[in-house]
């Protein structure tokens, strides 16, 4: 049975919680970012600011949201996005509040401030499918291991066009044949 850190046990005894994850993207370059301001650890600095981290389903799978830039849009729509990975860490950490008003008492007495254990790596992903809309950029991820392929064309939200194949058409993508289906 593994023993848990000091912090991770405080937390788990919260009752509730706002988890920090620092993200390791390849986007096409490397990022560093986080879903909770900006830290500093190891000497890396991971970059806060409008980083979300939803639909986790048992660390399998996840969606990553980004504020929009140039870089990443024009990433996103030439393809570069194919082949990114991402690194997935929980950050365990507690921000502790003053209790008692300055000046009360000595500076700093009884307050713990910000306290946190090493990060714990959750998943290493492969980026899926990208998605942006004036608002964001969406990034699907898949566990690494999971054996995914990636899809052989984009999504720009809202959508411009459609056009799909009749289902029974043969699509030859990566050396294979696919034939799609109606749900």
């Amino acid at each position: 049975m593994r023993d848990l850190p000091t912090t991770t046990t405080a937390l788990l005894g919260e009752r509730s919680t706002k988890p920090i994850y620092l993200i390791d993207l390849a986007f096409p370059t490397l990022e560093h970012l986080s879903t909770n301001g900006d830290h500093t650890i190891d000497g890396v600095t991971y970059l806060g600011g409008n980083i979300g981290l939803s639909a986790a389903r048992d660390w399998v799978s996840a969606t990553l949201t980004l504020p929009p830039d140039p870089a990443r849009v024009t990433t996103l729509i030439e393809g570069g996005w194919r082949g990114g990975e991402a690194s997935i860490w929980l950050y365990p950490a507690v921000d502790y509040p003053q209790l008692i008003a300055p000046g009360y008492v000595a500076e700093g007495y009884g307050h713990q401030g910000f306290v946190a254990d090493d990060p714990v790596l959750l998943m290493v992903a492969n980026i899926t499918a990208a998605a942006a809309d004036g608002d964001a950029v969406r990034l699907d991820l898949a566990h690494k291991y999971r054996g995914t392929k990636w899809a052989p064309g984009i999504r720009l939200l809202p959508p411009i066009s459609n056009y799909l194949p009749a289902p029974g058409t043969v699509i030859a993508w990566g050396g294979e044949n696919w034939v799609l289906e109606a749900r």
